[in-house]
């Protein structure tokens, strides 16, 4: 039997080094590569194998519009700034083999040797394995029924990945495959490393204290 083809879906904005991701996947076996776009005036190079979907702005909307071309029974949505190697997708096909295992993750590496960064890996790990809580940048995945079946994204303006994830679990069980996602320090090292962290965590606080989305928006930008 020949392996499902998963579909990649890469959401991007103004993203330069999204090249950079799609080399590290290129030529994959049984993979579809789908670049979710925000606008169809935004020009980002990517080989003529990549299959381009075009949105509104805003991550979830973008993610959606991707899932809505993407032909793989297992869709993974992965962020622009994170890579994960072409090896690891056989453990996605494992992880998904069992029916009761609606949906996965990957644990997360920061690509960094600072300390702080580090703690944050290992506390985003410990998350994930003890809460079933894993966030967009650890390559979430899924069957494309269960996706359908849960209405794929809502399209909030955060949290987008914490209600996917929540969705998921209401269908089946978690998976917490071996191999890493690595994402990008860039965002820790702009807003600033205990910033970022403490602004992560009191959005999930208040999320949990009952907090909507919209809300929690309004609150932490101004928008």
């Amino acid at each position: 039997m020949a392996p499902q083809l998963i579909s990649i879906i890469i959401p991007a904005w103004r993203e330069k080094d999204i090249g950079r991701v799609v080399r590290c996947l290129d030529g994959a076996p049984d993979v579809e590569l789908i670049v979710a776009l925000a606008g169809e005036d935004e020009k980002i190079a990517q080989p003529d194998q990549v299959k381009v979907a075009i949105s509104a702005k805003g991550r979830a909307l973008q993610m959606n519009a991707g899932a809505l071309i993407a032909s793989g029974a297992i869709l993974l949505f992965l962020h622009a700034d994170t890579f994960i190697s072409p090896q690891s997708l056989t453990n996605v096909r494992k992880a998904l083999g069992p029916p009761d295992v609606a949906g996965g993750s990957y644990r997360l590496k920061i690509d960094s040797n600072n300390l702080w960064l580090k703690l944050v890996s290992a506390v985003a790990n410990l998350r994930s394995r003890v809460l079933g809580l894993p966030y967009g940048d650890q390559a979430i995945f899924l069957r494309r029924k269960t996706f359908e079946e849960i209405g794929g994204y809502r399209a909030t303006p955060i949290l987008e990945d914490v209600l996917l994830v929540e969705a998921i679990k209401k269908i089946g069980s978690l998976a917490l495959i071996d191999d890493y996602a690595v994402t990008s320090p860039r965002k820790w090292l702009r807003d600033g490393m205990v910033r970022n962290t403490a602004r992560n965590w009191a959005i999930m606080a208040a999320y949990l204290l009952g907090a909507t989305p919209d809300k929690l928006d309004k609150w932490f930008t101004g928008r």
